[in-house]
Parts: C-alpha cells; structure tokens; sequence
C-alpha cells in the first residue's frame, strides 16, 4: 500500500526556492491573442506566432538567451509584415520556421499585387541581434500566384533554403490541387522573391490540399497532402518525398509517395509534417485507432535519402492512453531520433481539451506499433488550454505551445528531454517548471556520469509507471547527483546510489513536496535530505509510513525499522536540512548539502517575457 509523504512545510532555506513556472508569453499580450499557435525553435532562438481575433493581421514574438539548465528566454523582438492588413494569418499554425538566425513565416491570406489572399512568406534575417519591433529583410511570392492560393500555408526552413506550401492552389483545371515553391540563397535575399522551384504531386487531383505541411532537412523535403485519395479512401492523405532542392529548378515531381499502410478514409495523413535527416514524422490527426474514431496517429518513414516510388511507414506511433477526438497529431516536430507530438484536444483527468504532448525517443530502432516514452502536461491545467496546439524541438531542448492560456493570450512552456528521461552528461543542471509528466521508461538521474542534478519545482508532478524505477546515480562512479523535490513524485521504487559503489547521490526533499512511493533503496554514502528536524531517527521512519527503506550496508540489504534503525542511519542537520545517511557515513558525503544550497541559489529565477 503507498503512501503519500509530505515535504515538511518549516522555515530556513530551501534547495530550490522560488523556482516558478517557465512560462512565456507576450509582452504586449492581451485576451484572444492565441499566442502560441506556431513555434519553432532552433538552438536558444525561439518563435512563436499569434493570430487570435485580437492581433488580426497576426504577430511572431522572437525570444532569445533560451537557457538548457531552467528553460528561461526574454522576447527580444516581435516581427511583422510590411504591408500586413486583417485576416492575412501571419504566423498562424505551421507557418514559421527558424535555421540559425533566419526565419520564414507564412501569411496564408496575404495580397501580393492585385491577387487578394494569393499568399507570402516572410523573411528575417539577424535573429541574433534583432529588437524592437521589426518587418522583413524579403517577401516571398509564387510567380504563379492567383488568388486564394494559400501561399505561406505551410513552411519549411534548413540553412538558406525555404519550401512555401500553398495548398489551395491550382494546378492545371485543378482546383485546390496545391503546390510548394523552394526559395534558396535566402542569406543575401531582398524585396519581393519568386521561387527557383516548383514542387507538385505527379498523381495530384483537386482538392489533395498539397503543401498544407512541409518539413525540409537538408536538401530534402517532404510535403503533406491531407486531400490525397490514396487508395481510392478519400482524404486518406499521402505526403511526397522530394530530393536535391539545392539544385532544383522549373517543375519537380516527387522522389516517393509516403503513404499510411492501413490507411482508411478521413485519416488526412499530411496534416502535420517534420523531417529530421533522413526521417520523417507525418500526421494523421483524424485516423481512428482501434474504436477510437478521431483518435489521432503519427507515422515514422525512414531512409528518405534513397526511398523511391510507394512507401509505407517503418513505424506507427500512437498514444498509451488514446481515446477517441484528441486529434492526436495537431503539431508534431523532429530532432535526430527523438519526436514530439501535440494533441492539443486531450483531456487531463476531467478537464477537456486541457492539451497533452507526447515523447518519443530512439525512432531510429522503431518498428511496429510504438507508444510513447513520456506524456506531458501542464500542471496548472484549465479547461481549454490547449498545451500541445504547437511544438517544436532542437536537440535536447523543447517548447510547447498553448493557445487557450490565460484568457486565450497563449503561452509557452519549455523544457529538455534529457530531465525527464535520462540526464547523463556530467555536472549538468536541469530545471522542470510548468510542466507535469508521466514517464514509461525508468528515470535516471546520473547512470554513468557525475554532478547531474534535476529540480521538480513547486506544483509539478513527475510520475514513473509501476515496472520502471527512479535512479539517482545508477553505475559505480556515478556520484553527486541528486533530485531537488519541490513538487510531487510517484514511483514505484527509488534507488539512491548504486551497490556497485558510488557516493553523494541524493533526494533532496524541500518543503511542501509530496513522494508517493513503494520502496526506497539507500546505498551506504548516499543521502536523503528533508527540510526540518528529523535527527530523531524512529520519528524519520513515522515520516516514511509504510513507505519500506532499505539500506545496503555495504554487504546485504536490510529493511529499517524501530529496533535497528539506530544501527543502520546517521541523522544530521545541515542548513535546516536533516541529512540522512547509511552507516558508515563517508566523510566526502558531508559537502553535499552545502553543494546543492549552493547550486539552487542559482535557479531561483523566472523565465522573462519582455
């Protein structure tokens, strides 16, 4: 039977006091904003977009200074179009992408020149430096452009080179057939711009919606066609692999069709696209699953760079927990071999459409039917919040977008992978703030490397399924690394070292944090630290309940209880912490409170929107 422990509530200093909610938004935001409706993300350069009914020609916000240890940044511009006027959807969902410091961001009802709603792209340049408020160094045009094309409906970014998708193009008597249009040497781009290619579907028909997602790595891109009647199912959906964009010119027809192999009709496979190398993750956000009508799926396509003619996905990822309409596959985004995918319709215990975002890693052993690593949510949840409306991610670190924040202004959260899974790089710092997780796979804090430390702040939960275990310093030599516990932990086991041998691991415990567990494993010259006086050893076990404590003595494992509990641990105080340990207590151990006081002071500090 678990029990819930309560962090002691006393005064003194806490390991990670005052660590908030690494929350973004708008300097100038205001209700019905939807700031958060696009992100994208490259290196400590994020992007978000807002088009809700209060920014009505539509907004991006430039953060920079992005931090990997607390997922702090600082707006530091908001760009704009030149000529923008109402309704022109700049930077509306899928329409920014960022490489470096260049970015495009698409207005899917932009006028350019007499054609009402044709469509542009933006593009700026010296993310690095930009401020105030700023419009574009380009403008990119369809030289075909007519009206109602929906250029800029979809974008795509790698290096100087762009891909525009306007999905409700012509294409010959086609009506709505769509097109995307690559722009290269966007380094040295001025004024208006017309494309050097043209990219449509060799099969395409009206209404396929082509270019209404495009993910571009490389000189590679792929392209969604949510309309395509792939196997005779309309609105199955279908995306087209297109190769070589770095010399391509005139009209290009694809490399290879992407399609679902059990596709079925209304799946609209295409509506979210993201390419990383040579894979590529594509949404089906309407595809049922199982009875689950609408219930959302994600499939992975590997070896792009020499895939031809029909191609059938290597993997299909879905939710653990999947119910019908969550739409999973709003947003989806790509990084190496780790993927995240927004369901921006998902309901958190009862709250609806609270918004959830799932995480996958290791895509490049993925076969079959994978559900997720990690689920995400945000811990001050509401009805409508909408966490998942956009996501995007560059190595180790993410954002997520949630529209339905605050009144509808929108917000952003960020965050890393490695916190929340396996944080092993040595003498790293890692904050979770804002966002709450369940993890399926063990969570380990130090396996082989030294100095990792994660703090789970205030109002935070961190859940680790029954079967999987939480490990602070896993691997002999794996020392000083710990867990600062302001919010809540669910797990199974806790292991704090390694009989193997190692030292200075910890669960710090800060006051008002809450532990859930079954077992909790200490290695002799490990520690648990708890806010507030609990030197009397059997009134540390009537803290710990029914919760078992077993300690390695360095030869066995014994169970503590009221008759040896004198025999097996040492009770100190150290900085309003009591410092728990295993006999024999090593003499290296005795820094470790200190340290972690010491690294904390450095957390306390918020996110900044400016």
């Amino acid at each position: 039977m678990k029990r819930i422990l309560h962090g002691v509530v006393f005064g003194g200093m806490s390991l990670v006091a005052g660590l908030e909610a690494a929350e973004l938004t708008p300097s100038d935001g205001v209700a019905s904003t939807s700031f958060g409706v696009s992100a994208a993300l490259s290196g400590p350069v994020a992007i978000f977009g807002a088009t809700g009914s209060a920014v009505p020609n539509g907004k991006a916000y430039l953060f920079r200074g992005l931090e990997p240890e607390t997922g702090e940044a600082t707006q530091a511009a908001v760009l704009t179009s030149s000529d923008g006027k109402s309704n022109d959807l700049f930077g509306a969902g899928g329409r920014i992408s960022v490489a470096g410091t260049i970015a495009v961001i698409g207005a899917t009802r932009g006028t350019v020149g007499t054609h009402t709603a044709q469509g542009a792209a933006y593009v700026f340049r010296d993310l690095d430096t930009l401020s105030g408020t700023v419009t574009e160094a380009a403008k990119l045009a369809a030289s075909d452009g007519v009206d109602f094309g929906a250029f800029g409906s979809s974008a795509g970014l790698s290096g100087t080179m762009a891909v525009v998708g306007a999905s409700s193009s012509a294409v010959g008597a086609n009506s709505s057939q769509g097109s995307a249009y690559v722009f290269r040497n966007l380094d040295t781009a001025t004024g208006t711009v017309t494309e050097n290619a043209k990219l449509v579907a060799s099969d395409g028909a009206a209404s396929n919606f082509f270019g209404s997602s495009v993910g571009v790595s490389g000189s590679l891109a792929v392209v969604g066609a949510y309309g395509n009647a792939a196997g005779g199912n309309s609105q199955q959906g279908a995306a087209y692999l297109f190769r070589g964009l770095d010399t391509a010119t005139g009209t290009v027809n694809e490399a290879a069709k992407l399609t679902a192999s059990d596709g079925a009709a209304g799946d609209r496979l295409g509506t979210a696209t993201s390419v990383s190398g040579a894979r590529a993750l594509v949404a089906a956000a309407r595809a049922a699953v199982g009875a689950n009508t609408r219930q959302g799926a994600v499939y992975l396509f590997t070896g792009l760079d020499t895939a031809t003619g029909g191609v059938t996905e290597t993997a299909k990822l879905t939710a653990s927990d999947g119910v019908a309409s969550m739409n999973f596959g709003d947003s989806v985004a790509l990084s190496g071999t780790t993927g995240l995918v927004g369901s921006a319709s998902a309901v958190i215990g009862t709250t609806t459409a609270q918004g959830a975002v799932y995480l996958y890693r290791n895509l490049d052993a993925a076969s079959g039917a994978v559900t997720e690593s990690v689920k995400m949510y945000a811990s001050a949840g509401s009805t409508n919040l909408k966490f998942g409306s956009s996501v995007a991610i560059d190595g180790d670190q993410f954002v997520i977008g949630a529209t339905g924040a605050n009144s509808q202004t929108g917000a952003a959260y960020t965050g890393s992978v490695s916190s929340m899974t396996r944080l092993d790089t040595g003498n790293t710092q890692r904050t979770i703030e804002g966002i709450s997780f369940i993890t399926r796979d063990d969570w380990t804090i130090g396996g082989a490397t030294s100095g990792n430390i994660v703090a789970l702040s205030a109002g935070d939960a961190a859940q680790v399924v029954d079967g999987r275990s939480l490990y602070l310093g896993k691997s002999a030599g794996s020392n000083n690394n710990a867990l600062a516990l302001s919010g809540s932990l669910t797990a199974e086991e806790v292991n704090i070292g390694s009989v193997a041998g190692n030292t200075g691991n910890a669960l710090v415990l800060n006051s008002g944090s809450l532990l859930t567990v079954d077992t909790i494993r200490l290695v002799t010259g490990n520690a648990i630290l708890i806010e507030g006086d609990y030197t009397d050893l059997n009134s540390f076990l009537g803290y710990l309940g029914s919760a078992a404590l077993n300690i390695w003595n360095g030869a066995s494992w014994q169970t503590a209880d009221s008759a040896n509990v004198s025999s097996l641990l040492t009770a100190s105080i150290e900085a309003d912490y009591t410092r728990i340990t295993a006999v024999p207590e090593p003499g290296s151990l005795a820094l470790l409170g200190l340290g972690l006081a010491a690294v904390a002071v450095a957390w306390c500090r918020k996110a900044a929107a400016i």
